[in-house]
């Protein structure tokens, strides 16, 4: 054997003994096992998104059936003459509540008594869906079927969810948000990933700790919501337009605590700037909506959520019963006057 044929031996030798030795130190890619944990804005983290939203959130894989929550008739038992769709997160899906409690099902039922309709709600909600897998999941279902009314709840947090954070040194790297032959080897080999990853991991280091222009979804400490992030929100309103949907913007049903000069970096800060936020865009798009940032009082808040308020200081944000009503007795003066 010669000394090129024993070197490379000796290399793969080595290659497959990290590959094997990476495979059962870790339960899935290196690159994807960074230490997460929830987005925290007091301490004003760095972020970096895994990938992009898709542009436009126009849902490209609408092959299978649409994500729903549940169904549920109101009026004569016959076919429905009336079909309303709600999509948001799980303000919408109804956290803490029953089914036929929640601000979709107390419209269609109120619908179908004032008009003598029969009435189908389907609920199309996902749980910390982001606004794009809000609008996702409405353009998901009308690609399966066709609704009279779609309702697009805006939740205070829809502007945050693709963000990852970046703890010193270790960040979350997704391969698949790549292409090409990189993605492939970096996808399916424990040891090429490991080596991506530091490389991946030192690269954004540096654009973190320099002046230089940093990637969209790359902030330095000072939390933002990185401009592509707003212009994608404006045109997945726009490509909505067809669906005539009403838009619902709502905050956290515990911001009845939260003074108008909050601390931008406290919880009630960052919500009510991501809600002006989406506010400006939504009156810029022209579009139907209805404004709820002034609704939520002390008696929409879940009993459980407000003993957490007062043990550990987290912001209540799902309404109860009272506070689904009250939320649907202000949709239900709209499509009833339509």
């Amino acid at each position: 054997m010669n000394r090129v044929s024993l070197g490379l031996l000796v290399i793969g030798t080595i290659v497959v003994a990290a590959e094997i030795a990476l495979r059962m130190q870790h339960s899935g890619l290196p690159s994807m096992g960074g230490a997460m944990r929830p987005f925290v804005p007091a301490e004003r983290p760095a972020v970096l998104a895994i990938q992009d939203d898709i542009e436009g959130c126009v849902e490209t894989d609408s092959n299978g059936e649409p994500p729903t929550a549940w169904r549920l008739q109101y009026g004569d038992t016959g076919r429905p003459s009336l079909r309303i769709l709600v999509v948001g997160d799980s303000v919408t899906l109804g956290q803490g509540v029953e089914p036929s409690a929640t601000y979709g099902a107390r419209l269609g039922s109120a619908i179908a008594a004032s008009t003598g309709s029969t009435v189908e709600v389907v609920n199309g909600a996902v749980n910390a869906a982001g606004y794009c897998g809000v609008f996702r999941s409405m353009h998901h279902h009308h690609a399966h079927g066709s609704f009279d009314w779609t309702v697009v709840a805006l939740f205070a947090d829809d502007l945050e969810q693709r963000a990852v954070l970046l703890e010193g040194d270790r960040i979350r790297a997704n391969p698949a948000a790549l292409s090409g032959w990189v993605a492939k080897a970096a996808t399916h080999s424990y040891a090429f990933n490991a080596v991506w990853y530091s490389v991946v991991s030192q690269a954004v280091q540096r654009l973190v700790q320099s002046d230089d222009p940093l990637p969209p979804h790359i902030t330095r400490p000072g939390r933002s919501v990185p401009p592509s992030t707003i212009a994608n929100l404006r045109k997945s309103i726009a490509l909505a337009a067809p669906m005539r949907p009403i838009f619902v913007l709502l905050p956290p049903v515990g911001s009845v605590v939260c003074s108008p000069d909050s601390d931008p970096t406290s919880e009630c800060g960052w919500m009510q700037s991501d809600l002006e936020r989406i506010a400006e865009v939504l009156h810029a798009s022209e579009v139907e909506w209805f404004d709820l940032r002034s609704y939520p009082a002390p008696e929409h808040q879940l009993e459980s959520e407000q003993r957490q308020w007062r043990r550990d200081g987290r912001l209540p944000v799902h309404p109860n019963g009272v506070g689904h009503g009250v939320i649907a007795d202000v949709l239900q003066g709209r499509f009833t006057s339509r």
